[in-house]
């Protein structure tokens, strides 16, 4: 992956004038304890590498979405933030992981990273009232195949 990174000139670039792999733990008012682990981060912004099959602008969003990338970056922007006192731009690089190992660098606007911290918050409060204790005991249930699924699981080898 890296000589990938490399052979693109932004993310050379990047590679070269930044710190790599900057951990950062802090105590968040909306959140508690935090960690990020960011890629690699300049004084004015971070990158974070995801692999993907998928680096057009719009499925590659869509996937990100989809899971959670972008509420992983508002968490690392909040870390930016008690290091630096400002927010970074925020970047997030797709490594085609299919078809050559393309590299391609996409900037989350700060409206997106606004909403997906929103996102953030939510899914931490879910987590505090998670309740562990409905799912130990319970028992097993039977699954009722939907009537518009076509395919015979028993069949497939």
């Amino acid at each position: 992956i890296w000589e990938h990174l490399m052979a693109n000139s932004w993310c050379r670039r990047l590679i070269e004038g930044g710190a790599r792999e900057v951990e950062h733990v802090w105590s968040d008012p909306d959140l508690g304890e935090c960690r990020c682990k960011m890629d690699v981060m300049t004084n004015v912004l971070f990158a974070d590498w995801k692999t993907t099959t998928k680096t057009c602008a719009r499925t590659f969003a869509a996937d990100a979405y989809a899971r959670f990338y972008d509420v992983r970056l508002a968490l690392y922007r909040k870390g930016f933030l008690d290091l630096h006192g400002y927010f970074p731009e925020v970047y997030v690089v797709a490594i085609q992981t299919t078809g050559g190992m393309r590299v391609t660098p996409f900037r989350l606007p700060d409206a997106w990273l606004d909403e997906a911290e929103a996102r953030l918050i939510l899914a931490v409060d879910d987590m505090a009232r998670f309740n562990i204790d409905r799912y130990i005991d319970s028992q097993p249930m039977e699954l009722v195949k939907p009537k518009y699924a076509t395919l015979d699981l028993e069949s497939v080898e």
